[in-house]
């Protein structure tokens, strides 16, 4: 199917830079770089703190089964998905890690906020999206850096994709809302919110903000 280009709604997707270069020196085979692809749009079209996906999700994407099926018409596509996922991970591009919640092993990029995720980390149901849905969910940090405070430079996207690599998107999402609400429209503001909360622990910084709001009145 001819591509029709990019509409001025397209969404965005915050990805470490130096992908590009290990994708393009480490993939040899095209299976393993769609799958890849797949991998990377399932994970960062999630809501939550941890943006991964699993191989049922990866079955159930209506795109990736049409493109495995023109290029595979006779083999198992549970199969060929498992061993290009085993290829991506040697290649240190993707990382497994389970979930304690189901049992089920989920699928990451290879940073280093997911590097740190722990074994049988708790999953909400509820943040397992159907890939045609995405448009549906909550902008990624880019989006919301042009949405609330400015338009993207190439000094702030680097800015935005170590906050990404850093911190939960909840707590990104929560710290634009803040800087929104206070009329502080501008990344230095939200990077110190997300540093706060980093250091002190998000609630424990969220008590004392509220304390010292109710002694002032």
């Amino acid at each position: 199917m001819q591509s029709k280009g990019f509409t001025g709604s397209t969404k965005y997707l915050g990805l470490p830079v130096n992908i590009f270069n290990q994708i393009l020196e480490n993939i040899e085979d095209i299976t393993d770089f769609k799958i890849l692809l797949r991998v990377i749009y399932l994970s960062q079209t999630k809501k939550g703190k941890y943006l991964f996906c699993s191989i049922d999700e990866l079955l159930s994407d209506r795109i990736l089964m049409r493109t495995l099926q023109k290029t595979h018409p006779q083999s198992d596509k549970k199969h060929i998905i498992k061993n290009s996922l085993n290829n991506l991970i040697t290649l240190e591009l993707i990382i497994q890690v389970v979930s304690k919640s189901n049992q089920e092993t989920s699928y990451l990029l290879n940073t280093k906020f997911n590097r740190n995720i722990p074994h049988g980390f708790s999953v909400n149901p509820n943040e397992s999206l159907e890939p045609w849905e995405a448009d549906e969910y909550a902008p990624n940090i880019f989006s919301l850096y042009e949405q609330n405070i400015a338009t993207l430079t190439p000094i702030i996207a680097e800015k935005l994709i170590e906050a990404q690599e850093s911190y939960p998107s909840d707590w990104i999402h929560e710290a634009f809302a803040e800087a929104v609400k206070n009329n502080k429209r501008n990344w230095s503001y939200i990077s110190s919110i997300l540093t706060k909360w980093n250091i002190q622990g998000k609630y424990s910084a969220e008590s004392a903000t509220n304390s010292r709001k109710t002694q002032s009145f």
